[in-house]
């Protein structure tokens, strides 16, 4: 990323923050960079438990530094059609299975998925969480999720962390996500493609079961795709990473070279795993040309705003949070 900055602006100067130290931490990061004096800041990286409807840590941030001028661009994710949206949830006491509420999927209160490899699914509902919110709010409802190898479920199921989310928000959670880590080791036979059940619980909560609920199921590193009909799910939901969709910041999808107009694709053709699509005021950029247009117009902020800049020294704590990382020459 460092090169490719230089070769579009030569002369600037770059910094550097991790991202690695916690999305807290990735967060306040974001910030110091713009408080450095960077004007554009990039980054690729993504957290599980960003919020979905509600503005977590990181987006918080990249408000701040746009409202404070500077230009935020990120990753758009590589998981396209690996999201799904339930806009108004539907439950049913399944006397069948125990009689938990369970979340309906058309005529099914569980969801036939084909996984291939390790997955890691996570869940998110229109609540609130706790550490967002300074503590001063917190989720309404607990839900867990299970994956199961029948419509069954039983002690035999993979269950998800399944934490008490509307509990004493302090010690059991107050987030509104839940997640499942699908690994190798609970099935080998992930490794060419295995049928699973998917059965999302409310356990119980503190909003009316009237009130219109929206879920979102994000999955993560492996391939998951649905093959039951009529289940009523927004599958099109978008898979940008909730602080690359904060307002005026710009998200960047992916388009092989071998596949673009120079090379006798017109338009480009987008990657298959890149998302695709935009929500809110996110633009997405697909092509290299406007891609290109955008690095011009990178390129014109740091011509005119390089007299402005100054050189932070990194922090005196023996953890190197932030630190100059050179100029382009």
């Amino acid at each position: 990323m460092a090169e490719l900055i230089c070769f579009v602006a030569p002369g600037a100067k770059l910094y550097f923050y991790t991202a690695f130290d916690g999305e807290a931490d990735f967060a306040s990061g974001i910030v110091k960079l713009k408080d450095a004096g960077c004007q554009i800041i990039v980054d690729d990286i993504a957290y599980y438990a960003e919020a979905e409807y509600s503005k977590g840590y990181l987006t918080q941030a990249v408000e701040i530094v746009r409202a404070a001028g500077a230009v935020y661009i990120g990753a758009a994710g590589n998981w396209q059609g690996s999201a799904f949206e339930v806009e108004a949830a539907a439950w049913k006491v399944d006397s069948s299975n125990g009689n938990r509420r369970l979340l309906t999927f058309g005529t099914e209160t569980s969801l036939e998925l084909k996984i291939i490899s390790r997955t890691i699914f996570a869940l998110h509902w229109d609540e609130p969480s706790f550490a967002y919110t300074n503590g001063s709010a917190a989720a309404l409802s607990d839900i867990n999720i299970f994956l199961c190898t029948t419509r069954t479920l039983n002690a035999a199921c993979k269950a998800g962390e399944n934490k008490d989310n509307n509990g004493d928000a302090t010690i059991k959670g107050g987030a509104a996500v839940e997640f499942l880590d699908l690994q190798l080791k609970d099935n080998p036979a992930l490794s060419s493609g295995a049928t699973y059940y998917l059965f999302v619980e409310l356990v119980d909560t503190k909003r009316p079961l009237t009130d219109v609920m929206r879920i979102k199921m994000r999955t993560w590193a492996g391939s998951v795709s649905i093959t039951q009909t009529g289940t009523g799910l927004n599958m099109n939901a978008p898979t940008l990473t909730p602080h690359v969709n904060s307002a005026g910041a710009l998200a960047v999808g992916a388009a092989a070279y071998r596949l673009t107009p120079g090379y006798g694709t017109n338009p480009a053709q987008i990657e298959p795993f890149s998302s695709s699509g935009h929500v809110a005021d996110t633009l997405l950029l697909h092509t290299p040309l406007l891609l290109l247009l955008l690095l011009l117009l990178l390129l014109l902020l740091l011509l005119l705003l390089q007299a402005r800049w100054r050189r932070v020294l990194p922090p005196t704590s023996s953890r190197l949070a932030m630190a100059p990382a050179g100029t382009c020459n």
